[in-house]
């Protein structure tokens, strides 16, 4: 890569660390954990996409490596209440998809509660009401990472791990 390619890739990766930092901060101040031996970080060529490496001396048997905030899983009935077709979802979902139906709320949840992020943080910028302009979940979005190429779904046909 040219040199100013290698300061592009630099830079992402600094706001990639900005970002999974923040997420880290986030669990942690919501009641969750994040273990000490583990690296939140993108995978660069050892691995496509980001993950969690063990650092240091590794993970110990039976060590907790992370623990999602209660009140932030617990969003199925945020999520249906948020959504202005939550409860019709919710039916459908509940037929079709039976045991799974809160997943896919969760997943429309989380899809339409961004976009409505995006769109207060494109409105307000940094002026206005803070209520305005953020959801809980913002250090969550912020943490995704907009690299999909990881996943089976985007994979070319002729992929090996697809045979």
């Amino acid at each position: 890569p040219s040199h100013a390619d290698q300061i592009t890739l630099r830079i992402a990766a600094m706001a990639t660390d900005v970002r999974v930092q923040a997420l880290e901060a986030w669990v942690r101040s919501n009641g969750g954990c994040i273990s000490e031996s583990i690296v939140i970080r993108d995978g660069g060529d050892e691995v496509a996409g980001r993950g969690a490496f063990a650092c240091g001396e590794g993970l110990q048997h039976g060590e907790e490596v992370c623990r999602i905030p209660e009140d932030a899983r617990d969003v199925d009935p945020i999520a249906e209440a948020s959504l202005p077709f939550g409860q019709l979802l919710r039916s459908t979902a509940e037929q079709m998809a039976g045991r799974e139906a809160g997943l896919l709320i969760l997943a429309a949840f989380l899809m339409y509660d961004g976009a409505l992020d995006a769109a207060r943080s494109a409105a307000f910028g940094s002026q206005g009401p803070a209520a305005e302009r953020s959801t809980p979940y913002r250090p969550y979005y912020e943490a995704l990472t907009l690299d999909l190429n990881h996943l089976p779904a985007l994979w070319p046909e002729d992929h090996a791990l697809l045979k």
